[in-house]
């Protein structure tokens, strides 16, 4: 038979293994976050809470991104696409629950770990044609034709729409848009109208500037390489040149004929003249 001191002794090393096991299970309360163990961490402390020992759980906290963070980009354009910015918040989970909430931002204060910046405005930014460069909405230069404009006239060439943009409310009265103007094609090349153009076996020549530009914010155009609206993905880039017909009038020049003639003036024969017959002359069409 045990004695009096010997039950106290086995009677406090029973309490201390206790002891022991239940800071064992707190601290493995503390340390999981894996959602595969949540369900078998609360049936653990389940069967604690049972047993009358009372285990808190402290609530998990984090330093997150807002549910709509700011970009630093709207759209990708050719250098890539945009990484959140401004302020982190602090959120808390209660054990047990499934989703984090927003709390006071002091009670992250202890927390270093921060999450890095994440990828966003990866849609690419619009890109198109236009005959003149982007202007300031503010500036009193004239108001451009629209592109619905520039494609209905009927001397525009095939395919000269400027581009992808985005959709929206703007007037065009009070914005600028991209456009391939029809006022922005050079003289044609030919200045009158020759023999050859009327047989419709001759044409002159026009030319035009056209540049690419992206609209790098809603309503913020920028000049760019035309490379940048080909790696934007833009329509193909409309001919610079095109055939053209100058208006009347006809071209003239100066002809000279030769004939035959005596000493006195007179019209002869073409047989009647010694040596052989020079040619005919005239000048250039002008």
């Amino acid at each position: 038979m045990l004695s009096g001191n010997s039950k106290n002794v086995s009677l406090k090393k029973k309490a201390q293994r206790e002891k022991e096991r239940e800071a064992g299970l707190q601290d493995d309360a503390d340390d999981s976050s894996d959602d595969e163990d949540a369900e078998e961490l609360s049936a653990i402390m389940g069967a604690i809470n049972s047993a009358g020992v009372q285990v808190e759980i402290p609530d998990e906290l984090r330093w997150a991104w807002p549910e709509n963070p700011s970009c630093s980009k709207s759209c990708a354009d050719e250098n890539g696409s945009g990484h959140t910015v401004g302020a982190l918040v602090c959120q808390r989970k209660p054990f047990g629950a499934e989703e984090w909430a927003a709390t006071d931002d002091i009670d992250c204060d202890s927390i270093e770990e921060r999450p890095e910046p994440e990828e966003c405005g990866k849609e690419l930014c619009p890109a198109a044609w236009t005959t003149e460069p982007p202007r300031d909405d503010d500036s009193e230069a004239a108001v451009l034709d629209s592109p619905e404009d520039a494609a209905e006239n009927p001397d525009e060439p095939e395919g000269s729409a400027s581009g992808n943009k985005h959709g929206g409310n703007a007037d065009i009265e009070e914005k600028w848009e991209p456009a391939i103007l029809e006022k922005a094609w050079g003289a044609c090349s030919a200045q009158c109208i020759t023999p050859e153009m009327l047989k419709a076996s001759d044409k002159g020549q026009q030319h035009i500037s056209i540049m690419c530009v992206v609209e790098t914010s809603p309503g913020n155009w920028q000049q760019k390489d035309d490379s940048v609206c080909e790696s934007l993905h833009a329509p193909a880039k409309p001919s610079t040149s095109r055939e053209c017909t100058p208006e009347p009038p006809l071209c003239s020049r100066w002809v000279v004929n030769i004939r035959c003639e005596s000493a006195n003036g007179g019209a002869l024969t073409d047989d009647d003249c010694s040596g052989s017959r020079p040619q005919d002359g005239s000048t250039e069409w002008a």
